[in-house]
This record gives structure tokens, C-alpha cells and sequence, in this order.
């Protein structure tokens, strides 16, 4: 089998299982995340579990306390592999959902297939923003839904790469663009692939149900 545990903490309660059987970008073993994997672990006192199947195993699933999927690339998910990422979460599962700028379209996938389940669709964009740390594509956000539990205490926060969603109840906003946010839409086909389609706030980019 080609499923490991890459990170146990002793005393952990909770666990995280992340796929890594669609190619996704996400990588537990990049330095960039390593930070952040030694809070979850070491403070958290979260277990982290990889996926390596080229599919969505049940019963894995099913010990899991939530599931990441890390923006896969050049890879689709099943029919039979949604329904069970779907059963998952209306039986109480919690499912992170990462792209990148261009969704879907971009990166040949099609989580949209996934999300559509709960009211979401990631559109085919990136935001640029002249309020940023050092990259029109890494913004600072502040229009933050701060009402909802996932929001506490956060006042702002950078995306970069992030991709704007259509949104639909029983869906909610976590965050979107601000006022001097400019929304660029993804066209492969065209000379110049990076197209304004819309300017200003209230474009979520991120969403829960």
C-alpha cells in the first residue's frame, strides 16, 4: 500500500488526511509548509495522513476529521471518488478545498465537479491588488466575513494566487476582494491569456458551507 503516516503527534486527537493521488500542488515535505505543519503537530497535537492512492479510499476517509485537497493538477477526480468526498462531508467530514489562479481551467482538473456539490464554483481567475507584499498577486485582504467562526480574531491576510468563486446558499463568504482589487480572467486560447473581467470588491475568494 501506498499510504503512509507522515506525521503522528503522540497525544493527537484529531486527524488530517491529505491526498496526494491527483498531483497536487500542495507538499507536506516543502519547507514553505513546514511551519505550519510543526503548529498542527506539535501544538494542535493534529496527525497528518497522506494519501497516495489514485483514488479516494473510504475507508480512510472515514477516520479522518477533515480531508485537504491541495489544488491537483493534470488529474480529475471520479464520479465515484466525488460522491465519496460528498458522503463524507454530509456525514459530518470537514473538506478543504485549495486552486490556484485559473481553477479548473488552468490546471486541467475539475474540482468544480466537487465544490458544485455545496454551492461553490471557482472561477477561472486570479486577483491582483496594488495592496500587497511584493507581488500584484499576493494581496493583502481585509474585507473579511468576520462573523463566521472560521474568521475569529483574523484581521487580514495574504492570497496569493488566489482565484474568485461564485457563491450560492447554502455557501457563505469568508473572504473576497477589496476596492482596489482587479479580477483577471484565465483565456488559454487567446495571445494574451490574462484578461481584466472585473474590478472592485465583494468578489469572494473564499467560501464555507
Amino acid at each position: 500500500m501506498l499510504r503512509r503516516i507522515i506525521s503522528r503527534s503522540q497525544h493527537g486527537e484529531s486527524v488530517c488526511l491529505v491526498d496526494k493521488g491527483f498531483n497536487e500542488l500542495l507538499d507536506v515535505h516543502d519547507d514553505t509548509f513546514s511551519e505550519l505543519f510543526h503548529l498542527l503537530t506539535d501544538v494542535v497535537k493534529v496527525s497528518i495522513v497522506i494519501n497516495r492512492e489514485d483514488f479516494i479510499p473510504e475507508d480512510l476517509l472515514s477516520e479522518a476529521d477533515m480531508f485537504v485537497l491541495g489544488c491537483p493538477t493534470r488529474n480529475h477526480l471520479s464520479s465515484d471518488d466525488i460522491e465519496t468526498i460528498a458522503k463524507y462531508v454530509r456525514e459530518g467530514g470537514n473538506l478543504l478545498v485549495i486552486t490556484d489562479a485559473g481553477g479548473d481551467l488552468a490546471h486541467q482538473s475539475n474540482l468544480n465537479d466537487l465544490v458544485a456539490e455545496f454551492g461553490i464554483e471557482i472561477e477561472a481567475t486570479t486577483v491582483r491588488d496594488t495592496r500587497n507584499v511584493g507581488s500584484a498577486v499576493s494581496p493583502v485582504i481585509e474585507n473579511i466575513n468576520v462573523s463566521h467562526t472560521t474568521n475569529k480574531n483574523v484581521m487580514r491576510l495574504v492570497v496569493g494566487g488566489g482565484t474568485t468563486l461564485s457563491v450560492v446558499w447554502p455557501a457563505v463568504p469568508l473572504f473576497s476582494t477589496g476596492k482596489s482589487s482587479v479580477v483577471e480572467q484565465y483565456s488559454p486560447s487567446d495571445s494574451h491569456p490574462w484578461k481584466i473581467m472585473k474590478v472592485g470588491e465583494n468578489y469572494p475568494m473564499a467560501a464555507a458551507t
